[in-house]
């Protein structure tokens, strides 16, 4: 049999049932087992030589009909082979029918006397393993039945129909949208087999016993986006044999594993479950074939091992120059050395023009923000604040003033964009980023305030914004605290007058909700759901035509079906006999083949309605279709302060699926207007019908209802941003943590934490409690003072004051300096008398305990001022009076607060001198740095006395001093940035940002004093002499710069620039004595002078712009910035002169790509141009010219060649010979760049290296011995074969020049990351150079077969997992194991569990190494009955082991209760949650099968196996009882009823509910049989059989009772009534009455009426109320024909009183004459033809042919059902008259199969043991060891042991184990001496 790679494939999925399987249907197997197992039992025949075998005959016969009667397409049932095999059925031999749509099969076995009916049930729906049990029912009937004339085809004719038909109500159901669909993802239930079938068969045949069996059943459901899941198909239980004939090069090897292991687990259980069932040769076959495939798998793994064994060529190595590579082309250096001699700089100019980024606003125009923050910190510092400025002191005025309806976009936008940019530049600031939160409330309120006006609905909803996140705000000054209040009153006066929750108005199944109240107003919203109603309407209407027009066509192919016989084509299949031997097989182009598959293709798309069906629901749809653009902003900008500011969090969604109405609605989308950014939004995790299976129907049962279902999204509203539905927020303190200050000491952090839950903070006790937690540099009565200041809000200010009268605390500190701003700052809870000051700051009210507090701020003041390093002590206290003076109303209060900052002032201006002066004149610039950071550190915390609210800064700086004591400060900060440490950057921070707020605010008004601002310049520049003209700005964009002309000693003009925003003071452009920015922020500055001043002034040097006050390195040095026209950085060239030797730096873009990198970024690079020469300095030592660690790279003479070179040793270049060799050899461990090739001195020796990993070799000339530096005499190895770790290509192998040992070299990744794919059988895995951190070095033990780690976790975790990855179904030929049997002893060895600890990295690398095994879940989640498994395509199935995540689901648990032990540790541990358990579970007992001893084989178990409740043995099914009942009242002789019958007029109210029983006689050659369709699935479905019957009964009755057309289809009568019984809607004595007119002769010669038709639906009798009001009255003639329209008008009658008149004669006339015409009518009411009455006159009042024509038919109508009626009680009275005796139904037997002993299938290792030990022979050369021989006088000789043992050890050699197995071996023999000498000691 030729197979396809693809259905063998699927062959053995169904066969072998391997680990991995397809997750889609197959339904084109069938066909295939069927014929590969014939292939295997011919076989099986050949193999028995001739040996007589009925049952293998029969079982051949079986195997060979199946394929026969399932020959159509798609495995369908063929009646006419079925029929065709039934009669030639020999006995003995078995006819096997698989019927399909009903998911069950027939066996019909031929005994002598009897047919025996078998019934199997194929799918089962389970969720575990089941015990089922084989066949559900047997019948048997009698033989001879064959003989009649109709039981062959109606069993062949019901098989058939079953095959191919689906019955209503035997599908699964599942609800979507309240709506129940059939479930085709599951399994049909057998019931029309199990219970009509063989309910039929049960009343004409007999209960019967068979041979039942037993089977473990472990079938899988495996589905990912499919149609249908993949089951294992149904005839696997015709399949026992494996398929040793398939060609082995289609399959994978693992799968061929698999097959091979399936087979053996097989055979091991048939070898030890007692006799033999199959004689010895059919084994020995199987071996063969075992064999074969064993081979073949081999093979393959030999060819992989060959591959894997990379060649290194090492000879090549052999001929490599080293000299000659050392020696390197670089035109790049040429050309830039040639430029340097003609390069000229251009001038510096003094034409300086400063631009500005300085953004302005205008109170009346809403600002517009940068998209993103300036990369100076002084522009973006004030352009934040001046936004932030504009929204409070202008955002009121412009929302009273602005009239357009975007308000709410325009805040909304303006809140992200803010939000966006102030985020991450106060990140880290508690001061700033509280000034940000202030601020997007603000602009919250404003957009809700637009919302409000906009639509007053708004108002009665609580927009459920807190405000209590807002006590923790750090607020300075006053007036924020003042717009602080201002939010909260807002807030809490829409919370209190609200009147629907937050949660309502987003409720969307609420009647009370926003979306339903708007809608309810909304003309627009309302047009748009009539639309859409309008066009569901009219596409639901267009698609049940489109039902009834398939309904129609499938009506008319199924007919075309039935009538049309199959085709048949002979064909020759052996030439040797004559005539030739031929076969009929079925034609490729059947007629009636095309017909069904025309029929059954025929299906039709369901209508969805596009809404939801709650009212509610679909108004919010409606809504959000249409939603008002201020309403959208609103609620998307409500997040801001929720999540953008507050940082609240709600559960994720995880759905499968989503569905939204804005982009994928399959119905709505198209309406769907946006009208903002579409952050909320209505979210479905259910799908729409028309996306799910039951989108498509077929058209067999299918009712309106199933086409025209409700919609099936269920939405809910969805904050797409954060990926979470709509619902109340839980707040972290995330916010009012960052709007904390951090302290350096964690244990006093808690203590300034003062959330709104504790505005006092931490219980005072906690301090006592929390003692031992005191800071080790500080004093425990410190901690404890500090600690308590604040704890209670009420008093933190009286604690402060005890702490300034008598200091307990530091206040140097940092942590003292935190603590107190924490407390003055924090605005705390609001006063309950809603004071400005608050609770926490009330103590203001109080004009004398403000004096007291002031009067010590001053003591302490003048109790720090001598000191400078007391600097944090002023901090604080010019803190707290400014504070003081932003909250005292006081003038004297303000006044002393004024004075103090002054005082403050002027002691920190007088240090920042002192300081620049230690500067100036310290020896070192270590010391030098540090001077000058304290200086900036002290100058920051003198800008901080001036920052005070904005109404006392003109008197500030009124006085010319405090103006110049500014201007100082903010030149020595800017002057000092550079020059700053990390560590004093990070505690200046606060300040640094808070002085560039300050000179923002204040710029404006210092412009003005000019005074000061000279006095400071000349302070800081002794030079400088004030010009008269003054200083002016330099435009009105740039206001905030200065500009002031001075004339130099040679009266040549400079340029003074000065900026207030800064303090950058700038002379012709170039700081006074400070190179640009510009220069300080290049990377190689930083390399060269680091954290050092640079002091600088114009150059000298042509070409230079700068050169330094100082030397460095002992060095006059040159600056310039050269523009790069390749790159975007430009290039900074530093010249250094020292005597007559001069360098200048080289770009190292010049080198790079020709040396390793390290030399390229590591070192800077100094050309010297005395000796043409590249100086290459290490970067952390960059002026040292005689450095040791110095490389120099020269000219080779006479050539454009260069070599890098030190102390003899020189650099081969890395595009060389030499660096490509040695590239290749160790490219698993680094590439080029990161590869050292240096020629040692003498020439011979080139030592390699690769710094990154610390690893290094050594190779000497014309030797091909790659040395490793690192292990002693080891090579790299020219056989790079190790054993095990194939396909890892990361590796060199090491080998030993004097021992037979090897090791080998595996890099690891920084995140364990590699990369691997499939490739040549077997995956391949790479370890990324770039990645490797670290070498691990393992030891290759050839004698326990084994790698042998470091004995590092991480190292043997790392192993496991390179083995897991690696893994093949073979074992490695070091190992002796699979890579995943190796990893798994790994992971459960004890040198792994016996960890202290697990770091980080180890779980990461545990966390990979779960994921080997493929994750497992239920789909869907909820039902439980189908699973989607996640395999990893790159790797085999079989090295995707459960166990993987068992084992490290253990060590991650045992790590997680370790981590108790060891405090401090921040570990997280991954929920590995990916796996089922249970599935997981199942998995390793199925997979059990491929897996040997201790690594899976021992997880196959029965122990969970249930014994199944078979759906087909329902022996109390009244579906199966009905059925037996009507199929045996017909087959029994006797005219009898089988239950009384009914009573009479039954037939008529039967019939009455029909609008027309047809009388016409059947078609010619009518014929019944089953039909699903006689079956009603659903109440609503249009018609079933005993419809059917009613609606024809006259046509039925005459058919039945010409016994010459009924008889012959005895059996087919039989069924059809059987088949219409089984409905559970049947009306037995109905379809009794039917089979009576089948059977009763009596009732054959009741003559129906020759009528054509019957309207019994209008009744019997006459009824004169239809006559007169349907007849009669509605053929009355008009007022205006009649005479009473004629009457004359009386004198002076009025005009309506003559209308009523004319109108009430007429209507007595007409109403008299209806009347006498009616009792005309109804003289002839028993008349069949009507004639017209005599009524004189009656022509005046009533169109009388037109009421006869109409009354006609209602009078023929009465009569023909009068004649109905009469025929119907003609069939009751005759029926009623038969004897009635009831059908006795058989019971059934369900056999129960012989228990049998499980036998494992696989060999345990202890089941190695259990065996009797071998004999081994006796032969004469073995010696007799005996322990002592006596001499005839009783003295031992010398032990015969002792020389043997002696003899071992020197045999032992070197071998390490051989040595201390014969030293084991002497010491037992000593120990064994012993106890014989003491024993006869004692016995003497």
């Amino acid at each position: 049999m030729a197979t396809s790679a693809d259905e063998t494939q699927r062959i053995v999925n169904h066969v072998f049932l391997p680990p991995k399987l397809p997750q889609a249907a197959d339904d084109d197997s069938e066909i295939a087992l069927v014929e590969i197992t014939l292939i295997t039992l011919r076989s099986l025949r050949r193999l028995l030589h001739g040996a007589p075998s009925t049952a293998l005959d029969n079982a051949i016969t079986l195997l060979e009909n199946i394929k026969t009667v399932n020959s159509l397409p798609y495995g369908k049932t063929d009646e006419a082979q079925v029929k065709k095999k039934l009669l030639s059925l020999d006995v003995g031999q078995t006819l096997a029918v698989k019927i399909s749509a009903q998911n069950a099969a027939v066996l019909i076995t031929r005994r002598p006397n009897e047919l025996i009916f078998e019934d199997l049930s194929y799918l089962l729906r389970a969720r575990q393993l089941l015990v089922r049990t084989f066949p559900g029912l047997a019948v048997s009937v009698d033989a001879n039945l064959l003989y009649e004339q109709d039981f062959p085809e109606m069993i062949a004719s019901t098989l058939a129909t079953m095959c191919r038909q689906k019955v209503a109500g035997m599908q699964p159901q599942s609800k979507k949208v309240q709506a129940s669909h059939d479930e085709y993802r599951d399994t049909t239930s057998p019931a029309m087999v199990s219970e009509l079938l063989f309910g039929y068969l049960r009343g004409i045949g007999k209960s019967t016993t068979v041979s039942a069996v037993s089977k473990h059943t472990r079938d899988e459901v495996h589905y990912y986006k499919a149609y249908a899941p993949w089951r294992r198909s149904p005839m696997w239980l015709l399949i026992r044999v494996a398929l040793q004939w398939f060609a082995h090069s289609v399959l994978l090897t693992d799968m061929l594993y698999v097959m091979k292991a399936k087979i053996v687990w097989r055979l091991q259980k048939l070898s030890g479950a007692g006799p033999r069932v199959l004689p010895d040769v059919v084994f020995a076959n199987v071996h063969d074939v075992l064999q074969q495939v064993s081979d073949t798998i081999s093979k393959r793994w030999t060819t992989s091992q060959q591959l894997d064994s990379r060649d290194v060529q090492l000879p090549h190595i052999t001929a490599l120059q080293f000299e000659q590579d050392t020696f390197v082309a670089l035109p790049l250096l040429d050309d830039h050395i040639t430029a340097t001699s003609s390069r000229r700089f251009g001038a510096s100019s003094s034409l300086f023009m400063p631009s500005s980024e300085l953004i302005k606003y205008t109170p009346e125009v809403l600002p517009s923000l940068p998209s993103s923050n300036s990369s100076d910190p002084y522009y973006a510092a004030a352009n934040l604040q001046e936004f932030e400025r504009w929204v409070a002191q202008h955002i009121d005025h412009w929302m009273v003033t602005y009239i357009c309806k975007d308000g709410c976009e325009k805040l909304h936008n303006l809140m992200v964009n803010y939000n966006a940019l102030a985020k991450s530049y106060y990140a880290s600031n508690p001061e700033a980023t509280s000034i940000m939160v202030l601020t997007i409330f603000e602009l919250w309120v404003a957009c809700d305030k637009l919302a409000v006006t906009m639509d007053p609905l708004m108002a009665k909803f609580d927009p459920g914004v807190p405000s209590s996140a807002l006590q923790n705000l750090l607020l300075p000054f006053f007036d924020q605290m003042e717009r602080l209040c201002e939010v909260e009153e807002y807030l809490e006066s829409r919370r209190s007058h609200s009147v629907e929750s937050t949660d309502c108005m987003f409720d969307v199944k609420s009647s009370n909700n926003f979306a339903g109240k708007y809608f309810s107003a909304s003309a627009a919203h309302q047009t748009l759901l009539a639309m859409i109603e309008n066009n569901a309407t009219v596409a639901r209407q267009k698609k049940l035509v489109d039902f009834h027009w398939i309904k129609a066509e499938y009506n008319r192919l199924d007919a075309l079906y039935d009538w049309t016989s199959h085709e048949y084509q002979t064909v020759v299949i052996d030439n040797w006999c004559v005539p030739p031997e031929t076969e009929q097989r079925h034609a490729v182009n059947c007629t009636k083949c095309s017909y069904e598959t025309e029929r059954d293709r025929l299906q039709i798309q369901v209508h969805e309605w596009p809404l939801p069906s709650d009212v509610n629901e679909a108004r919010t749809v409606i809504f959000e279709l249409l939603v008002p653009p201020f309403f959208g902003h609103w609620r998307d900008a409500r997040f801001y302060p929720l999540q953008g500011v507050l940082e609240g969090e709600r559960p994720q969604v995880r759905a499968e699926s989503e569905y939204r109405l804005s982009t994928n609605d399959s119905h709505l989308t198209r309406y769907f207007q946006p009208s903002t950014h579409g952050r909320i939004g209505l979210l479905s995790e259910s799908k729409p019908v028309v996306n799910t299976h039951y989108r498509s129907k077929d058209i067999t049962t299918l009712s309106e209802s199933q086409i025209c279902v409700k919609n099936g999204l269920q939405y809910e509203y969805h904050d797409a941003t954060n990926n979470a539905y709509m619902g109340a927020f839980t707040f972290r303190d995330t916010v009012l943590l960052a709007c904390t200050y951090k302290l350096p000491s964690q244990t006093l952090q808690r203590f300034i934490f003062r959330p709104a839950s504790a505005p006092d903070g931490p219980d005072p006790n906690v301090v006592i409690a929390s003692q031992d937690s005191c800071p080790a540099n500080m004093a425990l009565d410190e901690y404890k003072q500090l600690s308590t200041i604040p704890l209670g809000r009420h008093i933190q200010w009286a604690n402060i004051l005890l702490q300034l009268a008598m200091p307990g605390v530091d206040f140097k500190r940092p942590d003292t300096t935190l603590v107190l701003l924490q407390c003055i700052y924090q605005a705390g809870p609001p006063s309950a008398m809603r004071s400005l000051l608050r609770d926490s700051h009330d103590i203001f009210d109080d004009d004398e305990k403000v004096d007291c507090l002031l009067d010590h701020l001053s003591q302490a003041l003048q109790r720090v001022k001598g000191n400078w390093e007391s600097a944090q002590a002023v901090r604080v206290f010019a803190s707290i009076a400014a504070r003081a003076l932003s909250l005292s109303t006081s003038s004297n209060v303000r006044r002393l607060c004024l004075d103090l900052l002054s005082s403050a002032r002027e002691v920190c201006i007088g240090w920042v001198n002192e300081l620049r002066e230690k500067a100036h004149s310290a020896e070192n610039s270590i010391d030098r740095t540090h001077f000058v950071s304290r200086s900036v550190e002290v100058a920051l915390i003198c800008i901080s006395t001036y920052d005070v609210d904005d109404h006392h800064l003109p008197r500030i700086l009124d006085e010319a001093q405090n103006a110049s004591i500014l201007v100082q400060s903010s030149i020595v900060v800017q002057e000092g940035d550079h020059n700053q440490t990390r560590a004093t950057k990070k505690c200046t921070a606060l300040l640094d940002l808070r002085s560039k707020r300050l000179l923002h605010r204040m710029y404006k008004i210092l412009a003005y004093h000019e005074a000061g601002l000279d006095d400071a310049i000349r302070r800081s520049w002794s030079s400088y002499v004030p010009r008269r003209t003054g200083w002016s700005p330099v435009s009105r964009a740039a206001d905030h710069w200065l500009t002031t002309n001075r004339y130099a000693m040679e009266d040549a003009s400079m340029t003074v620039h000065y900026n207030l925003l800064s303090g950058e003071l700038l002379v012709n452009g170039s700081p006074l004595n400070q190179p640009p920015r510009k220069y300080q922020v290049h990377a190689q500055y930083f390399i060269l002078f680091g954290e050092q001043v640079v002091d600088v002034m114009p150059s000298p040097t042509p070409g230079f712009r700068f050169s330094t006050k100082r030397e460095f390195g002992g060095c006059a040095v040159d600056l310039s910035l050269t523009p790069s026209n390749e790159y975007s950085v430009d290039d900074l060239i530093v010249r250094a002169a020292q005597d007559d030797i001069t360098h200048e730096t080289i770009p190292s873009r010049h080198l790079s790509g020709n040396y390793p990198i390290h030399f390229v970024q590591d070192y800077i690079h100094w050309y010297n141009a005395s000796t043409d020469t590249v100086e290459f300095r290490p970067v952390d030592d960059p002026w040292n010219a005689s450095s040791n660690a110095k490389w120099t790279l020269s000219r080779k003479p006479g050539q454009k060649l260069w070599r890098l070179s030190r102390a003899g040793c020189s650099i081969a270049g890395i595009n060389s010979s030499t660096s490509r060799w040695v590239a290749h050899v160790l490219n698993p461990l680094a590439n080029t760049i990161h590869i050292h090739s240096v020629l040692q001195a003498h020439g011979d020796l080139l030592v390699i290296d690769i710094p990154k990993i610390r690893v290094g070799f050594s190779l000497e000339s014309g030797r091909s011995l790659m040395m490793s530096r690192d292990s002693r005499s080891m090579a790299v190895d020219e056989d790079q074969a190790l054993g095990t770790l194939f396909g890892l290509g990361s590796k060199i192998v090491l080998k030993s020049l004097t021992k037979q040992k090897r090791m080998v070299l595996i890099p690891e990744s920084a995140t364990f990351s590699v990369d691997y794919e499939s490739a040549n059988n077997h995956v391949v895995v790479t370890v990324h150079q770039d990645s490797i951190h670290t070498v691990h070095t393992l030891h290759i033990d050839t004698q326990l077969g084994r790698l042998v780690d470091n004995g590092d976790l991480s190292c043997k975790l790392y192993l496991a997992y390179l083995h897991a990855l690696t893994s093949s179904c073979l074992v490695d030929p070091l190992t002796l194991r699979t890579g995943t049997e190796q990893a798994l002893t790994i992971l459960n060895s004890a040198a792994v569990r016996s960890f202290d600890q697990l770091s980080q990295t180890n779980i990461a690398l545990l966390s990979k190494m779960a994921t080997l095994s493929p994750g497992r879940c239920y789909y869907p989640p909820y039902k439980r009955v189908m699973q989607t498994v996640d395999w990893n395509g790159c790797l085999s199935f079989l090295s995707q082991h459960g166990h993987f995540v068992s084992a490290v689901k253990a060590l991650l648990q045992q790590g997680e209760q370790i981590k108790t032990c060891f405090s401090g540790t921040e570990l997280q541990f991954p929920r590995l949650d990916a796996v089922d358990e249970h599935l997981l579970q199942r998995d390793n007992i199925r997979s059990a099968t491929f897996r040997v001893s201790t690594f899976g084989a021992e997880d196959y178990t029965v122990c969970n196996d249930r014994q199944y409740t078979a759906r087909d043995c329902d022996l109390l099914s009244q579906r199966a009882a009905r059925a037996s009942i009507l199929s045996g009242l017909l087959f029994r002789s006797a005219i009898e009823l089988a239950e009384q019958a009914a009573p009479i007029d039954r037939l008529w109210e039967l019939t009455s509910n029909f609008d027309q029983i047809s009388g016409a006689p059947l078609d010619e050659g009518f014929k019944v049989k089953f039909d699903a369709t006689l079956l009603r699935g659903e109440p609503e479905l249009p018609k079933n059989g005993q419809t059917t019957i009613l609606q024809n009964l006259p046509a039925y009755h005459r058919w039945l009772g010409n016994f010459a057309c009924s008889q012959p289809n005895k059996f087919s009568v039989m069924m059809w009534l059987s088949t219409m019984a089984s409905d559970s809607q049947a009306d037995m004595r109905f379809l009794q009455t039917i089979a009576m007119f089948f059977k009763s002769t009596s009732l054959a010669r009741v003559n129906a009426p020759d009528i054509g038709s019957f309207k019994p639906k209008q009744g019997k009798s006459y009824s004169r109320k239809v006559v007169e009001t349907q007849v009669v009255a509605a053929h009355r003639r008009s007022f205006e024909t009649c005479p009473e329209s004629g009457l004359v008008r009386q004198a002076n009658e009025k005009w309506h009183a003559y209308h009523d008149r004319r109108h009430n004669a007429w209507q007595i006339a007409n109403n008299a004459m209806v009347t006498r015409f009616v009792d005309a009518l109804t003289m002839q009411s028993q008349s069949e033809n009507l004639n017209t009455p005599n009524v004189q006159g009656m022509a005046t009042y009533i169109d009388v042919p037109r009421a006869m024509e109409a009354a006609r038919p209602h009078f023929k109508s009465w009569h023909n059902n009068r004649l109905l009626d009469a025929y119907l009680r003609s069939i009751e009275q005759a029926i009623s008259k038969l004897a009635v005796r009831k059908i006795q139904i058989p019971t059934l037997a369900v056999g129960t199969p012989p228990v049998k002993t499980c036998i494992l299938g696989y060999a345990a290792e202890h089941s190695l043991f259990l065996g009797q030990p071998p004999e081994l022979p006796q032969s004469p050369d073995s010696p007799v060891l005996q322990t002592t021989q006596r001499m005839m006088d009783g003295q031992p000789k010398s032990p015969l042991l002792t020389s043997l043992v002696k003899k071992l050890k020197d045999a032992a050699g070197q071998s390490k184990y051989k040595r201390q197995y014969s030293t084991d071996l002497h010491k037992s023999l000593d120990a064994l001496l012993t106890r014989d000498e003491t024993h006869r000691t004692l016995l003497s």
